[in-house]
């Protein structure tokens, strides 16, 4: 009973989705008649017989046929979508669904095109057949494959049911067509449907054996047919454009009759889909070493170089960098030369009609894959089950060409970035854009596999497609990681002659999931994000020597007020520095700020920067070097925040003092994403304790909170949603990976109002998740200790009521040295207070020194509690290292007073403890070392 009342809930559900996709194509029934009206008067018209009737008597009643092939798909589409809406309550195509067809004419026009290209040879039959001549009335193999296509219209096609190519308008019209069972077909037409695409790809496999065997040398001449006789062939864009009918027609076999589809048809389609997307890959990357090509030559003329001299790699465009940043490469004559190669290497091939129409049916593949594959095996047909598991390797096989696709397109549009307004830079831009439906249907495909949720089959796509796309990039002068981070970090707006191409903002989520896809170790994109590292490295000659911190100041280049200039230095990838500076307000507003007023772009490259440092290890060299680049340019951080705190819902005023209300309730808003811990709200915001501190920091280490899984989940802050979430996330990214800073920002605010607001908000909000994460760091820094260390005897107690970390370390038996740090409600935004509460063999002014250090450190370095306790730790035992026991008591801490021996014997150097001395001088009666007997 339950399981037919979830079937029909489902049923119900499943016809609610037709019906509502039907109304958001605005298939409005008073529309209906009149397309119907049109189809039946105008295009019936053009059936074969009526067309070469109409030719050989010269009348004007009918329309040409490339009209007709324009037309057909714009009244065909939304026909096909309005009888796929109607479905009966059986999930079933209803008998009003047929009769709209029927009455529009569209079944019998479909049906007399189709048969008449099964009377025909295949456009990629062998031999090819000939060009049609334009005086002939009858239509040709090609025009009449391409009729036969345009009656079974696919979404996202340019001409096609959704022409705008836009990727969520697409997905929902193949969506509907799928999930209609067939519906937007008449039952005549289902067979012919399928006939068609297996004639043609019948004839194109013969075609493909026979060529194959043709180009072997030696091979014999095809039965019946002469030696001298050449095989008719067509040109190359006559073979695109067949190739492309043949695509278009396995796509809408997928779309209006796939359940009738066998494991033969399927084989084919797919076979033939990760073939056209390999050689769009080869294309773009033939042309991306061709430019690179044209950049060595160039680089060549303007140091005056024998040709070839330049060497492979990043020297040329380095240097075409240079001189475009000062102005002077449009005005030298390596720049026509190179504007000239570029356009020969981009007008030479590359995406054609064929590729573009087996991108778009690789995005309804991957997009429709589980509705297919779920019904292919819960079917009873035999190689049903076969059928899914090669739609599933063949998808997988399509994400990472698409995702090769994405990364090379980011190569091209990195390589024009460095060209500035250069001519050769314009060059690729157009030819770039003029295949955005191309390059749409490739953003459905990544944005498709990269979406959450698919993390198992992205990761490796990605993986694939980042490996085989590294060596072309570095031909050219790029690197991986710079060409999709200028895919992602792309600017929405600007200037008429300097836009971005529609095919980047397109590609852009995508990258910016890529990035944070790849983001497990330091070898992974998100590890490779910056160029810490390295300039760490660097100096340190190589030997990666010195320590975490220390030596960050030394390894940074005095600041000279180029924040730019400066981030680069510091590691920061010239694709990103730019965008880490605050925007001004006119440029947010064309940048696609939004109601935000800060750039997509400057939130995504802080969001991608700080996911960067909170993945590194905690005491690599590279954290350090960005730590402490970023405290030197702490007014961008400082800008930064100022940009999220309106985001945050925080206002200055009586309301922000409240007791922090507003705040709590606030922050039940950002639990969905992982933003509060569990048991955050709902209590107190005060800085006292209670058994509800204890429970939210409870749950908020029992949660492992990650930027970058929230981002990824999250992806561009394009929307609303997406922007207040990643404002959350960037705000608690901020508090703690730069604490120092943060607390410098909430120091400098002079607004007590918002002052005591962003306080009341991040005590809420973010203090208990951020007391765990501290609390949690110094329990494995205790542990790791006693595990590595059992003879120090040092330990560490927390304690969430109190807020409180308390590190003991036992230097002899009943001689104990404790450091307690308390907390701040707010943190990191007040500093804590760290107090020695028990000091054995220590004196003041050396203990007052150790507290000021940690204090400092604690205050105004990017640090964390266990990282203060480590240096309470190394200081503790530089004091007591080489200390040997007095020889009187055999103990190196005084029992009388917890001094160390500090009297010396000038003729021994043995030492003592002051009270152990006197009381042997005392009992002894003499004043004698108690060593080497010599006089005091």
């Amino acid at each position: 009973m339950e399981r037919a009342s979830a079937a029909a809930h489902a049923r119900h559900l499943r016809l609610q989705q037709l019906r509502g996709a039907g109304e958001a194509d605005g298939l409005l029934p008073p529309l209906l008649p009149h397309q119907q009206r049109l189809c039946r008067r105008w295009l019936a018209a053009c059936s074969p017989g009526a067309a070469a009737a109409a030719a050989a008597s010269a009348s004007a009643c009918g329309l040409p046929r490339r009209a007709v092939c324009r037309l057909l798909p714009l009244v065909a589409g939304p026909l096909r979508r309005a009888a796929a809406c109607r479905v009966g309550d059986d999930g079933r195509p209803a008998a009003a669904a047929e009769a709209l067809l029927v009455e529009a004419g569209l079944p019998q026009l479909a049906g007399e095109w189709v048969r008449h290209c099964l009377a025909q040879p295949a456009v990629l039959g062998d031999p090819r057949p000939l060009p049609q001549p334009k005086a002939d009335a009858e239509a040709g193999p090609l025009e009449s494959l391409r009729l036969a296509a345009a009656c079974f219209p696919v979404p996202g096609a340019r001409g096609g049911c959704a022409s705008s190519g836009s990727g969520a308008a697409a997905a929902a019209a193949a969506a509907a067509l799928v999930r209609s069972g067939g519906g937007a077909l008449a039952a005549a037409e289902r067979p012919l449907l399928l006939a068609l695409v297996r004639h043609q790809a019948v004839r194109t496999a013969g075609a493909a054996a026979a060529r194959r065997q043709q180009q072997r040398p030696g091979a014999p001449d095809a039965p019946g047919r002469a030696a001298a006789q050449p095989v008719p062939v067509q040109s190359e864009e006559e073979d695109q454009e067949a190739q492309a009918c043949v695509t278009r027609l396995q796509h809408a076999a997928v779309l209006y009759c796939w359940q009738d589809m066998g494991q033969p048809d399927w084989h084919m389609l797919l076979q033939d889909v990760q073939v056209q997307l390999a050689a769009a890959v080869s294309a773009l990357q033939a042309v991306l070493r061709h430019v690179a090509a044209a950049a060595r030559a160039a680089a060549d003329g303007v140091l005056g170089q024998a040709p070839g001299s330049t060497p492979a790699g990043p020297v040329a465009l380095q240097l075409l960098r240079k001189l475009a940043q000062r102005g002077v490469l449009p005005k030298l004559p390596a720049a026509a030369q190179l504007a000239g190669a570029c356009e020969e290497a981009v007008g030479g091939g590359g995406i054609g009609p064929a590729a573009q129409a087996a991108a778009q049916l690789a995005a309804v593949l991957a997009e429709l894959q589980g509705d297919i594959a779920a019904a292919r095996v819960s079917s009873t047909a035999a190689g049903a089950a076969a059928t899914a598991r090669e739609l599933g390797a063949s998808v997988s096989c399509c994400y990472s060409s698409a995702l090769q696709l994405a990364v090379l397109a980011g190569g091209l549009a990195c390589f024009t970035a460095g060209l500035g307004s250069c001519a050769a830079a314009a060059t690729i831009t157009h030819w770039l854009a003029a295949h955005d439906v191309f390059w749409a249907a490739v953003a459905r495909c990544t944005g498709h596999a990269l979406q959450p949720g698919r993390e198992h089959l992205g990761a490796a796509a990605a993986a694939e497609a980042v490996q085989a796309s590294t060596g072309a990039l570095e031909e050219a002068g790029l690197d991986v990681v710079g060409a999709v981070l200028a895919l992602a970090l792309a600017p929405s707006g600007g200037t008429s002659g300097n836009a971005t191409p529609a095919m980047v903002l397109q590609l852009r989520p995508a990258a910016y999931r890529l990035l944070l896809l790849l983001g497990g170790d330091s070898s992974s994109l998100l590890g490779r994000l910056t160029l810490a590292e390295a300039v760490a490295a660097a100096a340190d000659g190589g030997g990666g020597q010195g320590s975490a911190a220390g030596d960050a100041a030394d390894v940074l280049p005095e600041y000279e007020g180029d924040d730019v200039a400066y981030l680069i230095a510091g590691g920061v990838r010239p694709e990103m520095a730019p965008l880490l500076l605050p925007p001004q307000p006119a440029a947010a507003a064309s940048s696609g700020g939004g109601g935000g007023g800060c750039p997509v772009s400057y939130l995504a490259a802080w969001s991608l920067l700080l996911a960067h440092a909170l993945q590194m290890d905690a005491g690599s060299r590279g954290l350090a070097v960005l730590r402490q680049l970023l405290r030197e340019a702490g007014h961008l951080v400082h800008g930064l925040l100022g940009q999220l705190v309106p985001q945050l819902g925080i206002t200055g005023g009586a309301g922000a003092g409240a007791g922090g209300a507003g705040a709590s309730a606030r922050a039940k808003g950002g639990r969905r994403h992982g933003h509060v811990a569990p048991g955050a709200a709902g209590r107190g915001t005060g800085p006292g304790g209670s058994s509800g501190d204890a429970g939210a920091a409870a749950g908020a280490a029992g949660e492992a909170w990650h930027l970058a899984e929230v981002l990824r989940e999250v992806g561009l802050p394009l929307g609303r949603h997406a922007r207040r979430t990643c404002c959350r996330s960037l705000y608690r990214a901020v508090l703690r990976a730069l604490p120092a800073t943060a607390r410098g920002w909430f120091g400098d605010l002079r607004d007590r109002g918002l002052a005591a607001a962003v306080e009341a908000y991040t005590a809420a909000a973010e203090g208990p998740a951020l007391l765990a994460a501290e609390m949690e760091a110094v329990q494995a820094l205790g542990k790791g200790a006693a595990t590595s260390d059992s003879d120090s005897k040092f330990s560490v107690r927390c304690s969430a009521a109190a807020r409180e970390v308390v590190a003991v370390l036992e230097v002899e038996d009943g001689a104990v040295l404790e450091l307690a740090v308390r907390l701040p409600a707010c943190m990191p935004l007040r500093a804590p207070e760290v107090e020695c509460r028990r000091k054995v063999g220590v004196n003041e002014g050396r203990l007052r020194k150790w507290l000021l250090s940690i204090s400092t450190f604690l205050r105004h370095q990017n640090g964390s509690v266990a990282d203060a306790i480590c240096l309470w730790r190394r200081n503790v035992d530089s004091e007591f290292a080489g200390v040997e026991a007095c020889l009187i008591c055999y103990s190196v801490i005084s029992s009388v007073n917890a001094q160390l021996p500090r009297l010396v014997c000038r003729t021994c150097g043995v030492r003592f403890h002051p009270a152990c001395l006197y009381k042997w001088f005392k009992s002894a009666g003499k004043s004698q070392c108690p060593h080497c007997q010599a006089l005091w």
